[in-house]
């Protein structure tokens, strides 16, 4: 890492913290440049505006999501219950991600208003479609339902599971840990097709799983880069 690239994750940092106690309304260039420790021109030698700033850390915190759930299913990658309990534990981690799955306006502000519908999607699980267009085209899950109503499913389910704590009363809730497994059991056991795996078919879905969150992170970590001023994919 470069000392221009070094600064922009320490400009980053500053956002980040800040965004996380203030939300985007309420965080300036000004702000950010003081806790980073550099000027504010010198923001300006990235990011052309604070929108664009923002993109580039929504961008990194999305693209460490993913670098996180391929570490967490490295090792055992051949349970439904795994990836979702996987991918539910990794958006805990990541707030900003979180933030944008939830729509969550004090985190947001304004920013949300800028973005198409579309673009606010990519955190949403119907990114999960092509993934599960394989798994039921190798018959490794459920068939007997549509596309359309699994992917309903896993996002009401994550929605839900990620907007009760704030609901409910405090004797209600559990630990995040084991809301994310119980998360990740109840998706799989609803997308189970009825019988279990046998070899070939562990190495089937391990070979799915691998492929999609492998293309996910590499999609992920080109647009981080052109948010980061990079425009060759090899950088």
């Amino acid at each position: 890492m470069d000392d221009r690239e070094a600064r922009a994750h320490r400009i980053l940092d500053a956002a980040a913290e800040l965004i996380g106690q203030l939300g985007y309304d309420k965080t300036t260039v000004d702000d950010i440049a003081t806790a980073a420790g550099v000027a504010k021109g010198t923001i300006y030698l990235h990011w052309r505006s604070r929108a664009e700033l923002f993109e580039a850390l929504l961008r990194r915190d999305r693209m460490g999501m993913f670098q996180d759930i391929d570490e967490r299913i490295a090792d055992a990658p051949d349970t439904l219950a795994t990836v979702f309990t996987g991918f539910a534990h990794s958006l805990h981690a990541c707030p900003l991600s979180k933030a944008v799955y939830l729509r969550d306006l004090r985190v947001l502000g304004k920013f949300v208003h800028n973005r198409a519908p579309e673009q606010l999607a990519e955190a949403m699980p119907y990114t999960f479609a092509g993934y599960l267009e394989r798994l039921r085209a190798e018959q490794l899950i459920r068939t007997d339902i549509s596309l359309a109503a699994q992917v309903q499913l896993i996002a009401a389910a994550f929605l839900g599971a990620l907007h009760a704590p704030t609901l409910l009363p405090a004797e209600f809730t559990v630990p995040e840990p084991v809301a994310s497994e119980l998360l990740g059991e109840s998706i799989a056991r609803v997308l189970d097709r009825g019988t279990p795996f046998d070899e070939t078919d562990r190495a089937a879905f391990r070979a799915a799983t691998i492929a999609y969150f492998q293309k996910s992170t590499a999609l992920e970590r080109r647009k981080y880069l052109r948010a980061m001023g990079h425009t060759k994919e090899s950088e």
